[in-house]
């Protein structure tokens, strides 16, 4: 006999939906919704997938647009990618067991999005910066400048990296006013399409009510670091993965 398993997407409170291939467990309340899946097949496609960016690029969006899609009826709590469970009595035994988390983490999310800011550097214009503009120079100290000016490339790339922290954290201060939590994360990305090294990720949740301001303050932030050779790229919304635990 061939197994079984749930292919798991999210948690709801209280939302009745009925879409084709796919079905919800229940306990009181909450919904837990997924879909049938033949876990032997589904690893075999995951694994041709993984050989063939294009493919598994196709297959991530079709787990997000279907998330997209509940976001936009209710508040969800999403799950990652690939996560399954064995069979509909232990979806609904461990939504029994999760009750309490799933009911505070809705509570949390519920008129609210996950957004992400990368910032990236061109290092080349930020040494630059930091030996021509005055203000950052006077911050730096003449010794950092001299030590620029001599080349003495290990001491220029501690004030480099010095320096971006100090944008990063300027940067981070400015938009988090307009989040309900924030978090500074990690990512396997070190540069960017343009060759750009990635600084900083920030990953925010905010209220939808604050995101047209989130937007303007953005866009003045990036004007005005963007002479000191930092670019400022927001995605979002997205499913609130990062402020689940």
């Amino acid at each position: 006999m061939e197994k079984q398993g749930i292919y798991a997407y999210g948690v709801v409170d209280g939302l009745q939906i009925n879409i084709e291939d796919y079905f919800t467990v229940s306990h009181k309340s909450l919904i837990l919704i997924g879909k049938m899946i033949n876990i032997p097949d589904f690893q075999k496609d995951l694994q041709e997938a993984l050989k063939n960016p294009k493919v598994m690029e196709v297959v991530l969006t079709e787990h997000q647009s279907f998330l997209d899609m509940l976001m936009r009826k209710t508040t969800v709590v999403p799950f990652q990618f690939g996560t399954i469970l064995k069979d509909e009595k232990g979806a609904a035994d461990y939504l029994k067991s999760s009750y309490a988390k799933y009911k505070e983490l809705l509570k949390k999310f519920k008129g609210r999005e996950e957004w992400g800011v990368r910032v990236f550097a061109d290092l080349k214009q930020v040494k630059t910066n930091i030996f021509s503009n005055p203000k950052i120079r006077e911050n730096l100290g003449t010794g950092t400048a001299y030590l620029l000016k001599r080349k003495q490339e290990e001491e220029a790339e501690k004030a480099v990296n010095e320096k971006l922290a100090s944008f990063s954290g300027e940067i981070l201060d400015g938009l988090k006013e307009f989040a309900f939590e924030s978090k500074v994360t990690k990512s396997t990305q070190r540069f960017s399409e343009k060759g750009e090294a990635l600084v900083s990720v920030f990953t925010l949740l905010l209220p939808k009510s604050k995101i047209g301001k989130f937007n303007q303050k953005l866009a003045c932030l990036q004007k005005k670091y963007r002479e000191f050779g930092l670019r400022l790229i927001s995605s979002g919304p997205w499913p609130a993965y990062s402020f689940i635990s």
